[in-house]
């Protein structure tokens, strides 16, 4: 399961669970907001708060779980082009093992004829 689908679930529940908890409360409360007098329920008003928090946080929340995404294909990339590099020193080293032993060959080649 990804991650964007268990945020939204451990999300989804905490709501239910706020929802369940706030909405049966029925005192009412009189909310005065610029000047103007709002009557609601205190379990609105506190469901109404969470709401809009969860809201704000989910929304802020889901271009951090894209990210990690695109921050893997970027290593991911970053790693290819290290690996490349690597095999290419390796193939390097390969060759220069090749001609030191070849060098070596020839001078004792050389050692022996003149023998």
């Amino acid at each position: 399961m990804s991650r964007r689908v268990v945020f939204f679930l451990i999300n989804a529940v905490v709501l239910a669970t706020a929802a369940t908890l706030f909405l049966p409360n029925s005192q009412p409360v009189v909310l005065q907001l610029a000047g103007t007098q709002l009557q609601c329920t205190g379990g609105a008003l506190l469901f109404g708060t969470y709401a809009t928090g969860f809201v704000i946080c989910f929304l802020s929340g889901l271009p951090m779980l894209g990210s990690g995404q695109a921050g893997n294909i970027a290593k991911l990339k970053e790693w290819q082009a290290q690996d490349a590099k690597l095999l290419k020193e390796i193939q390097s080293d390969k060759e220069k093992q090749l001609q030191a032993k070849i060098a070596t060959l020839e001078v004792a080649l050389k050692q022996a004829l003149k023998k």
